[in-house]
């Protein structure tokens, strides 16, 4: 950490290994040395962090606990500690023990001194923001100064992650078999459903034909479907609860070997699983039934060349 005081060593015990034998020689001189430092003064800071609510919904609030303690051997001064709410929170208020500060925008937690085997204690409070459903919120806290070289750097940052509730949106398609032929009808069937476990708002699934698919008709058990765009306008979708749309089309001269037929939907809520937001349905290129058909005729009958000189 840039502000903790750098960690250099008052004392430091080297031990090499000379080659005594010059006749085999090391074939690496790089590991004959080794070194330990010794430290004469030095504090070292330990952080840990707890959350309240490790499950939590959007528009709820939770509340970090951030402690620090020195475990010596020597009294610190001049400690810092980091600590911002993370991205999908906004930050609420704090509480500080007395004689520390905290500022929300940079995150510093002012401590001062900290004797050897004192500990401080933070309260950070955030407010879920919306659209985070599904999304996983870690808060970091880590020692940002120090007074002393801390012997120690594996404990000096500590985290606590909320994982916040959605709307598992999940979206299934299907059509009418095969085998399929030009300018007979083919049906998809697109069903939208939210496995909560909360309600979603502005749900919107979109499904626009392939090429080589011509679009006739369509029904929905909810919502507004344009076939131009393929945007199917579900709105409010309450936890369990399910939409179906259905697709008429044809296929048309313009089909290629295969048609892929993609179904996507999304909310405004959040997704908690983004596996089951799209689905697709492939068709094979409509058959072609070729007859041919075998006309024989007599083969052309020649003048026989006597009668033709005859004739003359």
């Amino acid at each position: 950490n840039p502000g903790v005081a750098a960690a250099n060593p008052i004392v430091t015990n080297t031990v090499t290994v000379d080659d005594l034998s010059p006749m085999i020689g090391d074939p690496d001189t790089r590991n004959n040395t080794a070194s330990v430092p010794i430290f004469l003064v030095f504090a070292d800071l330990a952080v840990t962090k707890s959350v309240d609510l490790p499950i939590a919904d959007e528009g709820q609030t939770v509340e970090f606990t951030i402690t620090v303690t020195n475990n010596g051997e020597d009294d610190a001064t001049g400690v810092q500690i980091r600590d911002r709410v993370p991205s999908g929170m906004a930050f609420v208020s704090a509480t500080t023990p007395p004689g520390t500060t905290y500022n929300p925008i940079s995150g510093i937690w002012n401590i001062g001194s900290l004797p050897d085997g004192a500990m401080r204690t933070l309260l950070l409070r955030g407010q879920v923001l919306s659209g985070t459903g599904g999304q996983i919120l870690t808060n970091f806290a880590t020692v940002a100064a120090s007074s002393l070289p801390d012997p120690d750097p594996s404990n000096d940052t500590a985290s606590a992650a909320v994982t916040v509730r959605g709307a598992d949106l999940s979206i299934d398609k299907t059509v009418t078999p095969g085998p399929y032929a030009f300018g007979t009808p083919v049906t998809f069937t697109i069903v939208v459903t939210n496995n909560g476990p909360l309600n979603a708002v502005g749900v919107t699934a979109r499904d626009r034909l392939p090429i080589g698919l011509t679009y006739v008709s369509h029904t929905a058990s909810g919502g507004t479907y344009d076939p131009v765009s393929g945007i199917w306008m579900i709105g409010a979708l309450a936890n369990g609860a399910s939409r179906t749309l259905t697709i008429n089309a044809v296929f048309s001269s313009a089909a290629s070997e295969s048609a892929t037929n993609i179904a996507t939907v999304t909310s405004e809520t959040g997704d908690q699983n983004l596996d089951n937001n799209r689905d697709a349905v492939v068709l094979g290129v409509p058959n072609i039934d070729l007859d041919i058909l075998i006309v024989s005729r007599p083969a052309p009958i020649y003048p026989d060349p006597l009668e033709a000189a005859a004739a003359l």
